[in-house]
Formats: C-alpha cells, sequence, structure tokens
C-alpha cells in the first residue's frame, strides 16, 4: 500500500516548524500507486499547491521502479515548482539526492513569477513551457516559475496570436512583470523587473526577420507538446498512429534544415519512436516519455537529468548567466 497523501502531509508538519524565512524543500520518494488516504490525482496536485502558496513548500518527486504514476508525480512537481526524476535504477538515488541539495544550497532566486498582461495588438497567447498558471484580480496571468540556482538558465516561449496593423507602425504586444526575491547574505530582497514586448509591422513576409537564437527554444518546448500528445494516442491503444505522427512531425523538424538548432528535438522524437517499437511499457518507453516531455518543458540547465545519460539534451549543464 502506498500512502503518499499521508507522507506528504508528515512532512509538511515537520518544514512548517523551521524558523522563518528558512527555505522549504520536500523530496517525496514513491516506488508505487498513491491507493490509501488521498488518492485522487486532482486533490493531491491541489494538496502540494496549497502547500506553496500557504507555507512556500516546494515539492520535488522522484519515482523509481517501474510501477509509480508518472503523470501524477509530474504534475505535483509542477503545481509545487518542484523537480521531476524518473529514476530506473537504486544507483542513482545518491545522485539525485545531492542534486536536490546542491541545488537549495545554490538558490539564488526565490519565488519568481512572470505576470503577463496582453496588449492591444495580441489577440490571445499561451505558455509553451508549461509552467503553472494562476490569474491575478486585475486581470493579469501570473506564470510559476520557482526557484533559480546560481548560474542556471531557464527558458520558456509565448506563443502568441496577433492583430494586423499597418506596415510601418510598431505597437505594443505584451507587458511582462518578472517578480521574484533575490537571495542575499543577509536574506532576500524583493525584485520586480518589467519588459514590454513590441512588434513591428511589414507588406513583404521576406522582411521578416527570423531570430534564430529562439528557435531552438520554441523547437523544444514544442516537442514537449508533441511527445505529451503521442503519450495520450498510445493510452487510447492508436500505437500506430502515435508513430506516424511523431514521423511526421519529425519530418517538418528536417524541412527547417537547422539541424544544429533542433537537435534535441529530433533526438526526444527519435527516441520515442524506438521505445515504442521496442515495447512501450517493456522500455519503460511511457515513464521515459513523460519524464523528458516535463524536462524539455521546463527548459533548466540546472535540474539534473536522471534519464539515460545518452538521451540527455543539450540545454543541461549550460552555465551562461543569463535569466
Amino acid at each position: 500500500m502506498t500512502y503518499l497523501s499521508g507522507g506528504w502531509e508528515q512532512a509538511k508538519e515537520q518544514l512548517i516548524k523551521a524558523e522563518p524565512g528558512m527555505l522549504k524543500r520536500m523530496l517525496l520518494l514513491t516506488d508505487g500507486m498513491a491507493n490509501r488516504g488521498v488518492t485522487d490525482h486532482r486533490e493531491l496536485i491541489t494538496l502540494v499547491g496549497d502547500g506553496l502558496r500557504d507555507h512556500g513548500i516546494r515539492t520535488s518527486c522522484l519515482g523509481f521502479g517501474d510501477h509509480y504514476q508518472e503523470d501524477l508525480l509530474s504534475d505535483m512537481a509542477t503545481h509545487s515548482t518542484g523537480n521531476f526524476y524518473d529514476v530506473d535504477s537504486k544507483e542513482k538515488l545518491p545522485t539525485v539526492f545531492a542534486a536536490e541539495l546542491e541545488g537549495a544550497l545554490r538558490i539564488s532566486i526565490e519565488n519568481l513569477r512572470v505576470r503577463i498582461k496582453p496588449e492591444e495588438q495580441c489577440e490571445s497567447w499561451d505558455d509553451f513551457g508549461g509552467n503553472e498558471k494562476n490569474y491575478l484580480e486585475d486581470g493579469r496571468s501570473e506564470l510559476l516559475v520557482g526557484d533559480l540556482v546560481s548560474e542556471e538558465v531557464r527558458s520558456f516561449a509565448l506563443e502568441l496570436k496577433v492583430c494586423s496593423a499597418d506596415s510601418g507602425m510598431i505597437k505594443d504586444l505584451i507587458s511582462m512583470e518578472f517578480v521574484y526575491d533575490l537571495v542575499l547574505e543577509e536574506g532576500t530582497e524583493s525584485k520586480i523587473e518589467k519588459r514590454t514586448v513590441e512588434i513591428s509591422f511589414v507588406d513583404n513576409p521576406q522582411d521578416v526577420v527570423l531570430e534564430e537564437s529562439v528557435l531552438s527554444i520554441i523547437t523544444t518546448q514544442r516537442t514537449s507538446r508533441i511527445i505529451r500528445e503521442a503519450i495520450e494516442k498510445i493510452d487510447r491503444g492508436e500505437e500506430l498512429e502515435a508513430i506516424e505522427f511523431l514521423r511526421g512531425e519529425l519530418k517538418k523538424l528536417e524541412e527547417m534544415e537547422r539541424p544544429e538548432l533542433i537537435a534535441d528535438s529530433e533526438m526526444l522524437i527519435r527516441s520515442t519512436i524506438e521505445k515504442i517499437e521496442m515495447g512501450w511499457r517493456r522500455s519503460r518507453g511511457r515513464k521515459f516519455a513523460q519524464y523528458s516531455s516535463r524536462s524539455y518543458s521546463k527548459m533548466s540547465s540546472s535540474e539534473y537529468w536522471s534519464a539515460d545519460e545518452s538521451y540527455s539534451p543539450s540545454f543541461k549543464g549550460t552555465n551562461d548567466d543569463e535569466l
């Protein structure tokens, strides 16, 4: 039996006793399915979300073996801005523990939130990065990014539908507000940084300048969505359709003719096809795909890659000092 909610509640009570201002980070380990106490998926992710909102507790989730619920652990980690690890052997456990501890000791920014307001030229928008989203009373949306460690690079892309305008015009598209606590030796200092994204209009499509530096971010996070769609197809018993869908998406990437910018996306799609053909359950394909999908959407350089090292994406281990 797996009393997952009971274990989380006991750990919460201990963390609540911590001194004010102390970091509260929980590592939830499980090798089974939640079948005692709270077992409903939605209730469990609400539980950890409330823990973050009410007590500042961030829950990282570690599933090991072949029988844990990967969708649940991934969603719990997302709702509490923690990390999610898929561990296929006990030898990796010490490395995961060390990564969590090192990360906690190197936090430089706490509780980063990105508040987004669409301006007149933005008809609609969506977050490619899969961050947890809150809706504020003033009508803005708030993406919960979480904590950042020193020298960590995090990327996220927004998908925007733009209203048309006359050629030559420059319009505001969205306003963004970055709210966070900067960690200093003497404590934390609240910070707010504001950015406005503008868009300029042209008549000739050939006059549009593609910013290639963001192409790898967009394709990586879009691939995260593609993998989740493939998982849904397989869950419905549509394995052949899933393979054809993935091959079609792979062809679209290849047609971009930017191999150095889309290598991560190609690798993940090919490896997912390979695991489907090997036997989805026998190869732990679903767990690998769900774990990889979340890692690709989060796109953190510092979060430890717990899957096979041969599949590790290029954005892991980056040391550029940027946000």
